[in-house]
């Protein structure tokens, strides 16, 4: 008997493809990078356990989350890409600090905007 996608398992499926096609990467290149359960859960046929789409997520590149969302805008920089990796590396306390700094610096510069908004 043949089982119908689910619409979440096809929202996946769907964000595969499309992570997959921005990168130009095949499925038998994105098989190689994620193994076997990437190329089941493209075809939107079989679902994926948690620890699978962390894989999944981690040979595209992007954060696990982006595959459950639909429409979800997943261009990834290679800025974004040096980013994620160099905080990779830190501890939660180190990236906690980072990310203060980056919004008190977003802050003040909307600050700076607003001013000089007509």
């Amino acid at each position: 008997m043949k089982k119908t996608p689910g619409k979440l398992r096809q929202i996946v499926a769907a964000n595969i493809r499309e992570l997959q096609r921005r990168r130009k990467l095949s499925l038998h290149g994105a098989m190689r990078a994620g193994g076997p359960p990437i190329g089941r859960a493209a075809n939107g046929k079989h679902g994926a356990s948690l620890e699978t789409l962390e894989r999944i997520a981690l040979s595209l590149n992007v954060e696990p989350w982006r595959l459950l969302l639909p429409d979800v805008d997943m261009r990834i920089t290679p800025e974004a890409v040096k980013l994620t990796n160099l905080l990779s590396g830190l501890t939660e306390r180190q990236r906690a600090k980072i990310m203060e700094s980056i919004a008190e610096q977003v802050k003040a510069n909307a600050e700076i905007l607003s001013e000089l908004a007509p």
